[in-house]
């Protein structure tokens, strides 16, 4: 029966992370011979020099049916590269069981083979961070991007794609937004700093607000821009930046610097008080989210969360989470 299945996507993606945080050294790979690349750093590197979006396909080949047909039906055809690779800069990452098999070193092997493992589990590693910040669930999976990285539209492959032709009308179905977000993304480019902000900010506001983190770069723009608030905007800018900040040192098990992204935010004056809520709370969830022991410093940022805005319907969920911790988590006196 066809189905969407992960087939240990999240199991393999996991592991990648994991053992890709014990390789030093980055690979650099150049396209195939259908003009495919593996590595994000050089299909963005390719994108930039031949100016043209990135097209970024997910599959977990010979795991799961939908990735092996795409594979067979669609990047096997011997029109790939004329029809996909020539117009888009194609970036193929895999994590299927065999890819897996590719990351484990073999003791017996020479050292040069050993390295070269070792590179390739760095790669996966990459992609594995890159494909979670994608929300790949399921394989196969495909995205637009602009050649800045940052988010277009993912194209809908919950259907099977018989053939070559199938997944060009898809591509070519989405052609009216990919217009429209590099339109949005050269105003951002241009103008003196109220205009870049403006442009920056139709450009957030029109993105999923789960692909905002591709926009980081033109976060930070809007805070060195705009340190006075002129824009009325900073506090939402200052927000996200710290969810930025704070995600980034989570991924890498830096739990101190992931609360302190949100703590560093709540100095600033233009900080609103609903976002200096948020911060808060945020800041006080991370460390019980990663089993922190320290509860009266737990409490004390909820505490400041509750104060920062007081009237809130959140206030009203906070203080409900401050009781549960005094009256359940909190060892008694």
């Amino acid at each position: 029966m066809i189905g969407r299945k992960m087939k240990k996507i999240t199991y393999v993606m996991s592991f990648f992370f994991i053992i890709g945080l014990l390789f030093i050294g980055c690979s650099k790979n150049n396209a195939d011979e259908k003009g495919i690349f593996n590595s994000m750093e050089d299909a963005f590197s390719d994108a930039k020099k031949k100016n043209q979006n990135v097209l970024v396909i997910v599959t977990s080949n010979g795991d799961d049916e939908l990735s092996a047909s795409f594979v067979d039906n669609v990047i096997n055809d011997a029109n790939f590269k004329s029809e996909i690779s020539s117009k888009y800069t194609v970036l193929h990452m895999d994590f299927s069981e065999a890819t897996f098999k590719k990351t484990v070193v073999n003791p017996d092997d020479d050292k040069k083979v050993q390295e070269k493992t070792e590179k390739f589990a760095n790669l996966m590693q990459e992609n594995a961070k890159y494909a979670s910040k994608l929300y790949v669930q399921t394989t196969p999976a495909a995205f637009i991007l602009t050649k800045e990285n940052y988010f277009i539209s993912e194209l809908d492959l919950t259907q099977k794609i018989e053939s070559l032709t199938d997944f060009i009308k898809m591509i070519d179905e989405n052609s009216d937004t990919v217009t429209k977000v590099n339109q949005m993304v050269e105003a951002c480019k241009k103008g003196n700093s109220s205009e870049k902000i403006a442009a920056i900010d139709e450009l957030y506001e029109y993105t999923q607000m789960m692909y905002r983190s591709f926009l980081s770069d033109l976060v930070f723009e809007v805070i060195n821009l705009d340190r006075k608030n002129e824009s009325g905007l900073l506090s939402k800018y200052l927000l996200t930046s710290a969810d930025i900040t704070s995600s980034e040192y989570f991924l890498q098990g830096n739990i101190d610097a992931a609360v302190k992204g949100y703590l560093d935010i709540c100095e600033n004056e233009y900080l609103l008080p609903e976002h200096k809520q948020q911060a808060y709370y945020l800041a006080a969830y991370i460390k019980l989210m990663t089993g922190s022991n320290d509860y009266e410093e737990c409490l004390k940022l909820i505490d400041e969360s509750i104060a920062a805005a007081p009237e809130t319907d959140s206030a009203k969920s906070i203080k409900n989470m401050r009781d549960y911790l005094t009256n359940s988590i909190m060892p008694a006196e």
